[in-house]
């Protein structure tokens, strides 16, 4: 559910690294799909996927709770809308990377393209990757 996934995004976007509250929230949200991982009953990570037209997808949004890290939760969250964009025929996925999260998506195939720019006075990079078509 959205609301489970906007949980966790204020929790570390905007009380922890200190996002404005009020840019957290955008148009995708009503649009994308979202990801929530779950630990017992309580939301701990998500990802959202959101068509930017008809061969792009856009990833957004990857948030993981501070006691959830390093589990692998980002990854899988990120191979699973991988694999729904690669479904349903998208060529192209793209995303706007913290600088300091790169190695993540490096590692999933993503390539960084272009100078970094400030978004909410963080610094993110746009990335890009290929989506190889099934079969």
């Amino acid at each position: 559910r959205v609301r489970d996934a906007l949980s966790v995004r204020f929790e570390v976007f905007v009380q922890e690294q200190g996002f404005p509250a009020d840019q957290e929230v955008d148009d995708l949200d009503a649009i994308a799909c979202h990801v929530v991982a779950w630990e017992e009953s309580k939301p701990v990570a998500t990802a959202r996927l959101a068509t930017l037209d008809a061969t792009r997808v856009q990833i957004g949004r990857v948030a993981v709770l501070p006691d959830f890290r390093r589990q692998g939760l980002a990854t899988r969250m990120l191979e699973l809308l991988l694999e729904l964009a690669r479904r349903e025929g998208y060529q192209q996925a793209e995303l706007r990377s913290q600088i300091d999260a790169i190695p993540v998506y490096e590692r999933l195939g993503f390539v960084a393209e272009g100078p970094w720019a400030l978004e909410a006075e963080v610094p993110h990079r746009l990335m890009r990757r290929a989506i190889t078509p099934l079969g």
